[in-house]
């Protein structure tokens, strides 16, 4: 008897810290999800399109400037610092690995960061992938299972850097946020410019 009361409860305590393990995850997914909604809304307060895209825009910029914004924005667009885009493709997580279906949503403000984050499965199991950056600071979180943290390891400067590269990449995917002012356009060459 003394014997299946210590079985019982060893197992009941178990059961306890595996609760208590679960719940720590939940609410550290919670956080995440928290922070995460607090960044996309500080992203999208930057946008306030009340003026609209016109050759007065263009008037000073670099000919490769000016022909890249013509292309990009119609005349009269309203002039959005931030858009929201949603994908649907693949990415190889590791070289040589197989593909992995995912969808993703981004909030994309070229000029204060972006949230990205994308839904997978790896392996048969659900996989979250939240890419950010926002205010110098720049993160990865995976989680598996919805909860479980995936150890990425990488330094945060690093890691910060890497995503303010992202950043400036996928400006082109909200070139309303490239009209000056606001952002500065030199000649590189007669076909190419840059913007700061």
């Amino acid at each position: 008897m003394r014997h299946s009361l210590f079985l019982l409860l060893t197992a009941a305590s178990g059961l306890g810290l595996a609760a208590l393990g679960l719940a720590a995850l939940g609410a550290r997914r919670l956080l995440a999800d928290q922070a995460a909604t607090r960044v996309e809304a500080d992203l999208l307060r930057a946008s306030d399109p009340t003026r609209r895209f016109s050759e007065a825009d263009l008037v000073g910029l670099p000919e490769p400037a000016r022909r890249y914004l013509r292309h990009a924005i119609a005349l009269g667009t309203p002039l959005a610092a931030v858009c929201r885009l949603s994908m649907v493709g693949t990415m190889t997580p590791t070289p040589g690995a197989p593909p992995v279906a995912l969808t993703a949503t981004e909030t994309l403000a070229p000029r204060s960061g972006f949230v990205w984050t994308a839904e997978a499965r790896m392996r048969g199991l659900p996989v979250r992938v939240r890419d950010h950056y926002h205010r110098g600071e720049g993160g990865v979180d995976v989680t598996a299972l919805g909860v479980v943290p995936v150890p990425l390891g990488g330094h945060a400067d690093d890691v910060a850097r890497s995503a303010r590269g992202r950043l400036v990449g996928e400006a082109v995917w909200c070139p309303t946020a490239l009209v000056p002012p606001g952002v500065t356009w030199e000649a590189v060459d007669d076909g190419r410019a840059r913007f700061t």
